[in-house]
């Protein structure tokens, strides 16, 4: 039997010993290799992205932030817990987002002491994020608009924010 490979503008044909190695190439290999794909591909063992594999949606929510106002999301986690955050304002950069433990959430609300945010983002009009809770408690997603900034276009903001578990 003659097989006949072309490309880059040359022509092999096979016979005899080449002949029975791209037989068990073709008819062996290939099959085998396909159905190990498959596999780890179906059991997550091997991922052809960087993308963390997504669990569960916690919050899908559109809202409003008004003009020196803030919006919160408070959530429990256990130790090492981890979410990937997405979340879009419109127009332009006026909400700062900060993810913080109860102590400093406290302190963000009472506006008398400094916080120490465990992630901070700060006039961006779209943020991805992931964040693991370093240990089990109450953890808050905070939305400000309070920017000092006297401009309309920062007065009341709609915010889009995905919260998944992964």
């Amino acid at each position: 039997m003659d097989y006949t490979l072309v490309g880059g503008g040359f022509m092999i044909h096979f016979k005899g010993e080449a002949e029975r190695i791209i037989h068990k190439v073709i008819f062996l290999i290939l099959p085998v290799l396909t159905v190990i794909l498959i596999i780890l591909f179906h059991f997550q063992v091997f991922s052809p992205t960087s993308e963390p594999i997504i669990h569960s949606l916690l919050i899908d929510e559109t809202f409003e932030v008004e003009k020196n106002q803030l919006v919160y999301y408070k959530i429990e986690f256990a130790a090492g817990e981890r979410v990937l955050g997405i979340f879009k304002e419109t127009h332009k950069f006026c909400v700062d987002f900060y993810i913080l433990n109860e102590s400093d959430f406290y302190k963000i609300m009472g506006k008398t002491e400094d916080f120490i945010p465990y992630l901070a983002a700060k006039k961006v009009s779209t943020y991805n994020f992931t964040f693991t809770a370093p240990s089990q408690g109450i953890y808050y997603f905070v939305f400000d608009n309070g920017y000092t900034r006297e401009d309309p276009i920062c007065y009341d903001k709609n915010v889009e924010f995905k919260l998944y578990r992964i």
